[in-house]
């Protein structure tokens, strides 16, 4: 199974390599082997940070309501990917 198939926008996820190891993030954008990412602080929801899928550590929880709004276009705010990443937070 491919893994680009296993990440889908909206989904909890933890970069493990870089300056930013242990950080907890908000998929939201995918471009072929990479994963757009945002956690509402150092990286905003309009300029998420690019890394590439086998830097992160992928978790099982969605925000269904940050996907579906990410997915049909709507607005997006950085209070609502903290908001998110708080209720879904892996630890």
């Amino acid at each position: 199974m491919s893994l680009v198939q296993t990440i889908s926008v909206g989904q909890v996820v933890e970069s493990i390599t870089g300056r930013d190891a242990e950080t907890i993030y908000l998929v939201v954008g995918i471009n072929g082997r990479n994963v757009f990412l945002s956690d509402g602080r150092e990286r905003s929801i309009i300029k998420p940070k690019k890394k590439n899928i086998r830097h992160v550590k992928v978790y099982e929880r969605i925000s269904k309501a940050v996907a579906d709004s990410l997915i049909s276009s709507r607005k997006v705010t950085d209070e609502d990917i903290r908001h998110a990443i708080a209720n879904l937070q892996p630890r």
